[in-house]
């Protein structure tokens, strides 16, 4: 298990600040390891329990080119398979990481990538040539990712307590759904992609979204 948050502003400059507060609520998800990045509009958080390939290499946010840029939570059961796949078709790799192969392999066939993969994951890429974030789930939805979308801010994290440190700071809408109250106390989670806080999105199992920033 590992935990992935990030920040995606249109207008201000975030706070290299706000992502480590993020991480830090959801510290208990990975605690081998953590991870910030920050480009001019754009903040990324990891934190890491170490699975595939414990060295350095397989640090997040991951990038080998400067270009495209990945956080990753779940584990891919046929990445080395996909792995083989791309190296035949000219594909280097630097480590030996399945969060390496799904960076490869979104380069190779963007959202198309989502046919090939045997597990459970959620998953944000950034393409900094494109101007593109790319946010996908599993088909069963093991692995969660949520986001708020407002004021020209997006907002996206493994858990919603990650969202609680920025509340304030970032003016984020916290109000309780009543109308799904009655669903999370009969089933302690609720369905589809409305969560118990209004402003709170799950993105659905099995699907993806992209947004441009």
């Amino acid at each position: 298990m590992c935990g992935i948050n990030g920040i995606i502003y249109k207008k201000e400059h975030p706070s290299i600040n706000e992502i480590a507060k993020m991480n830090s609520a959801i510290n208990h998800r990975g605690p081998d390891d953590e991870g910030v990045l920050a480009f001019e509009n754009i903040l990324l958080g990891h934190v890491r329990l170490s699975i595939q390939d414990l060295s350095k290499k397989g640090r997040q946010p991951m990038s080998f080119d400067g270009n495209s840029w990945i956080i990753f939570n779940g584990e891919i059961y046929n990445f080395k398979k996909l792995r083989k796949n791309l190296e035949k078709i000219g594909i280097f790799f630097k480590s030996n990481s399945d969060t390496e192969v799904l960076l490869k392999l979104y380069q190779t066939k963007k959202e198309k990538m989502l046919d090939d993969i045997e597990g459970i994951f959620s998953l944000v890429i950034y393409d900094k040539i494109e101007k593109v974030i790319f946010l996908a789930r599993d088909r069963f939805g093991v692995k969660p990712l949520y986001y708020i979308n407002f004021n020209n801010i997006l907002v996206f994290a493994s858990e919603v307590k990650a969202f609680l440190p920025l509340i304030n700071a970032l003016n984020i809408p916290w109000f309780i759904n009543q109308r799904l109250i009655s669903e999370y106390l009969v089933y302690r989670s609720n369905t589809g992609e409305n969560t118990l806080i209004k402003s709170v999105k799950s993105l659905r199992e099995g699907s993806y979204a992209k947004f441009f920033g």
